[in-house]
């Protein structure tokens, strides 16, 4: 239904007859109501209050409600919500562009005058700023008490100029406010690129005063609303020279956060994340470590954190080739076995992946997944580390050739054969299909035939077990003998009868294994010949930073064709934003001892925040770079859940009714059963909980995978495909502290959040038989104003 459609329908409110029987049970109801209403004696206003409703009852008008009416104009008010927000996104998405290009437009000269400005007058690091916390919620107090969180001094500083601005190239150019020397690049690596042996005083110009307070709206939050705050990862030297640049050009993004947020107050968090791995975050705040860590160690890196990767890269079709040979013993093992969890740990739930040991033969790694892609959910990859942690055996040789011809084979018949599994729904086309500059024609008859919905009849839609874009094989290994020229050529190098997405259709990635670094020109040949990339990891201190070089490949795409691709995460506690966690554990239990006893954390439960994040790259088109940098980063915003529950109130859903939203995989954003945590405990999937796992039908009697079909896989299945429709369910709900389950009927309808384009979400409301069929509604007489109870 159009939103011109639900306009007039509004304005035209049809009363729908009644029975001659419903009425008159109403009207006895309605004078039974007021019977005992005029028998209740009344303080004088109360009686007065009596008084106008005893008239008011000839207004009455009981009429069968329009709930489908109702879950679309929820729907609609959802959706304004969300699309404000991502009006802050584009924003932020246009001011990083802008800067980066101005600062790109600058010589080398200015460059390292501002990197040595920058160095001597430094900037706001969330983990070295001097914390100066205001008591009074006023925050223009003079009360204020100072303490010294930074970790390279113990005592309080008073800076000169704390809140000194960033120089600007203007300044720079013409020459005020600072003066250049005549060997500006002596200056800059004597400067910046030696760290001194003295912590603290190298650090010094990062211990700024930052003055915080308490804030509600962010969760309670110690934070500074007037600037930003920067991350560094402990891998990167805080006053390195890129790092100091980034801090500057992106510098004008503070003033940007300020103006989303006076816009829309109800914006919460705002951050961008470099691809250098500056991670700058509005409002500002001292960065949190767990109570328990004397070490203060520091593992955050946004580069590698869920929302950047999906911002940065298009959905994947990943095959990770292990190998299992004889000389893969001891470290060498342990480090390919981490260097594959990690990789795992880059994917979401809209990429796909299988993984495969190889040695003379090859083979699938988990007995479970065989056959084919596996979506990469939170379960498929805790089944997938579990099979790696069984022992492996290692003999024989690798054959290359027949690892990758098993690889090719699966990324094949992915995009041949049509998968019923809604979980595996197309999300995107390749991001190069999708370019402004070609005519529908011309993307139609360049795109492969499994891309065109328009062959499938009726409703059917292409469920597909494949994304159906960026296709990889990631090889771990300690070095190879042959090239597998052969496989490549056929199988690799020309367009053939599955794909023509690219002359090259799959990327080769190689990770090759150990310290004694062999010959790497096959293993190393493999990746560059294929567009891939190369990386020895040595020790596993070297895996996680490996690792990370392959995601910036992967967004070539978007930034070629200056894609700006709008990504949505699934719910996270706000305490997830920033890892590590401060006050939440993993949820300990094993599924056997879920029968554990409620009482245990009965009033113990935490109240919690949660969020989801929306999120856009940052680019520099090739048409705009005068350097090779193309990916700059990515902007994102979280939305606290609560915000879009506002929009379904409890008193308009009525008695036992209430408001739920899913995500394209059919993963819960609310509902009143999704329990993110229990007791001081956070449960590990509480992220991926599917609709038909809290909406249980009355003949499931037990979980088994797959679920059988039933309505409630009905109902998930439109609102997956963002089809807006009401169908009824028998369901089991739990009472009594879940002591006990009653069986009841419900009806469900749902509309989607506007496109597909600009959100994946989809809004439900249920309500149970008999309950809010009807309303009352009451009729001013001098304004005729409805008033709906």
């Amino acid at each position: 239904m159009c939103p011109s459609q639900l306009h007039l329908l509004y304005h035209r409110r049809i009363v729908i007859p009644l029975s001659i029987k419903t009425k008159q049970y109403l009207h006895d109801q309605l004078i039974h109501l007021t019977e005992q209403f005029s028998s209740l004696t009344l303080p004088s206003t109360d009686r007065i209050m009596r008084e106008i409703y005893m008239q008011s009852l000839n207004t009455f008008i009981i009429e069968k409600r329009n709930l489908t009416e109702l879950v679309h104009e929820m729907a609609n008010y959802t959706n304004r919500a969300i699309m404000k927000k991502l009006e802050a996104i584009r924003n932020l998405v246009n001011i990083s562009e802008q800067s980066y290009r101005r600062f790109a437009e600058t010589d080398e000269t200015i460059r390292n005058a501002t990197a040595k400005f920058m160095a001597k007058y430094g900037y706001f690091s969330s983990k070295h700023v001097i914390n100066v916390t205001i008591n009074s919620t006023n925050e223009n107090s003079s009360s204020i008490t100072t303490t010294t969180t930074s970790t390279t001094t113990t005592s309080s500083t008073t800076l000169e100029s704390s809140s000194l601005p960033m120089i600007t190239l203007d300044e720079l150019s013409t020459g005020a406010s600072y003066s250049t020397s005549t060997n500006m690049n002596e200056d800059i690596s004597n400067d910046l690129i030696q760290p001194t042996s003295d912590l603290e005083s190298e650090y010094k110009a990062l211990e700024k005063e930052l003055f915080i307070q308490q804030k509600k709206h962010f969760g309670g939050a110690f934070v500074n609303i007037t600037h930003s705050t920067v991350h560094v990862p402990t891998i990167i030297y805080s006053l390195n020279r890129e790092i100091l640049l980034t801090a500057n050009w992106s510098y004008n993004l503070n003033q940007a956060f300020i103006d989303n947020y006076n816009h829309d107050p109800e914006l919460t968090w705002q951050y961008f994340c470099s691809q250098t791995g500056l991670y700058r975050v509005w409002p500002g705040h001292i960065w949190e470590y767990p109570e328990d860590d004397t070490d203060r160690l520091d593992l955050f890196d946004c580069r590698v954190q869920n929302w950047y990767i999906r911002a940065t890269s298009s959905p994947r079709d990943v095959i990770i080739l292990i190998d299992a040979s004889g000389s893969m013993t001891g470290l060498k093992k342990s480090i390919a076995i981490q260097t594959v969890e990690t990789i795992l740990d880059t994917l979401s739930d809209d990429d796909f992946v299988q993984i495969i040991k190889f040695q003379e033969d090859a083979e699938f790694i988990d007995d479970c997944f065989q056959g084919g892609l596996v979506q990469a959910t939170f379960e498929n990859r805790h089944k997938f580390r579990a099979s790696l942690n069984n022992p492996i055996i290692t003999k024989d040789i690798a054959n290359f050739s027949k690892a990758l011809i098993m690889a090719f084979d699966i990324l094949d018949s992915a995009r041949r054969n049509i998968s019923r599994t809604e979980n595996a729904r197309l999300l995107c086309q390749c991001h190069y299909l999708s370019t402004d500059n070609q005519t529908e024609a011309q993307r139609e008859a360049f795109c492969p035939s499994d891309f065109n919905a328009n062959i499938y009849d009726g409703d059917e839609q292409p469920f597909l077990d494949s994304t159906g874009c960026n296709k990889m094989i990631m090889i771990v290994t300690d070095g190879a003998t042959e090239t597998a020229l052969n496989v490549f050529q056929s199988r690799n190098w020309y367009p053939n009868n599955i794909s023509t997405c690219h002359p090259i259709e799959t990327r080769v990635f190689t990770y090759m294994i150990g310290r004694e670094l062999g010959d790497p020109k096959h293993i190393r040949w493999m990746s560059c010949a294929n567009k891939g990339y190369f990386a020895h990891v040595s020790t596993l201190e070297d895996i996680q930073e490996n690792v990370e070089d392959y995601i910036p490949v992967t967004a070539r795409p978007i930034a070629m064709y200056n894609d700006h691709v709008t990504v949505w995460s699934s719910v996270f506690l706000d305490v997830e934003r920033t890892l590590p966690i401060k006050t939440y554990k993993w949820f300990p239990f094993k599924f056997t001892d879920l029968s554990i006893s409620m009482d245990e954390f009965k009033n113990k439960s935490k109240p919690v925040n949660l969020m989801i994040s929306i999120a856009q790259p940052v680019l520099n088109p090739p048409y705009h770079a005068r350097d090779e940098t193309i990916l700059l980063g990515a902007v994102g915003v979280d939305i606290p859940v609560k915000l879009l529950q506002e929009f379904s109130p409890k008193y308009r859903l009525g008695v036992h009714a209430y408001a739920f939203m899913i995500n394209h995989n059919g993963y819960l954003m609310f509902h009143p059963d999704l329990r993110p945590v229990l007791g001081p405990y956070r449960k590990q999937n509480y992220h991926s909980i599917d609709l038909d796992m809290v909406e249980i039908p009355d003949t499931l009697m037990k979980f088994v995978h797959p679920l059988p079909a039933s309505k409630i896989q009905k109902i998930r299945k439109d609102m997956v495909l963002s089809i807006a429709n009401k169908r009824s369910a028998r369901v089991k709900k739990h009472l009594d502290d879940m002591r006990r389950i009653e069986e009841v009927d419900q009806k469900y309808y749902y509309a989607t959040l506007g496109d597909k384009e600009s959100n994946p979400f989809s809004l439900g409301i249920a309500v149970r038989f008999p309950y809010g069929e009807f309303h009352v509604r009451t009729i001013e007489p001098d304004t005729e104003k409805v008033k709906t109870g």
